[in-house]
């Protein structure tokens, strides 16, 4: 968290240096950009989200594209990413 919190004052810095230069809209665009991204929002938990099922679905994928898989291996493999979904669902990470 600390480092988050360090680039953001880095941007913020940024921002009100170059708020000379740069116009209304870009300076409403730079602070809705650190607002939105702010360390335990939404939009980190979506994205925290969105990488967790990524690489479940990664992984069930590899599993079954193995050679020689059987049905029994394919039924483990998709009760496991299950167990994974519903752990999900439960805990926020």
């Amino acid at each position: 968290m600390e480092e988050f919190a360090s680039d953001k004052e880095t941007l913020e810095s940024y921002i009100s240096t170059e708020a000379q230069n740069a116009t209304r809209g870009e300076r409403a665009t730079a602070k809705g950009f650190l607002k939105l991204w702010e360390a335990g929002g939404q939009q980190e938990y979506l994205t925290a989200l969105m990488m967790d099922l990524l690489r479940l679905f990664e992984k069930l994928q590899k599993d079954c594209q193995k050679s020689l898989t059987t049905l029994c291996d394919i039924e483990a493999v998709k009760a496991c990413a299950v167990a994974s979904l519903s752990l999900q669902s439960v805990s926020r990470w």
